[in-house]
């Protein structure tokens, strides 16, 4: 079982989903959309207004090029790290670091 939270910066929780593996209440069209972590994300953030320069900050657990989309397309700011299989073939090029 897992809980996952929306939370403002003041630490005050918005909203909530409990996670129970196949016995969920995370929407099956957004899991078809966003996949399963996505739509986690997605669900919980419906209770915020579009464009209204919220700023999201996501664990890589959760990002990916859809996610991002589909926030970019509320006007909702969103930050975090993606891993290397949810680019979708995006190609990223290595980062020189200078010493």
């Amino acid at each position: 079982m897992k809980v996952f939270l929306l939370c403002g910066s003041s630490g005050l929780v918005y909203d909530g989903l409990v996670y129970q593996g196949k016995t969920n209440h995370v929407n099956e069209e957004l899991v078809g959309t966003y996949g399963v972590t996505g739509a986690i994300v997605v669900q919980l953030s419906q209770c915020l207004a579009s464009h209204v320069h919220h700023k999201l900050y996501i664990d890589n657990y959760f990002t990916s090029l859809p996610v991002i989309r589909y926030f970019t397309a509320q006007g909702i700011c969103y930050a975090g790290t993606v891993r290397q299989n949810r680019l979708m073939g995006c190609p990223l090029s290595a980062v020189n670091k200078k010493e």
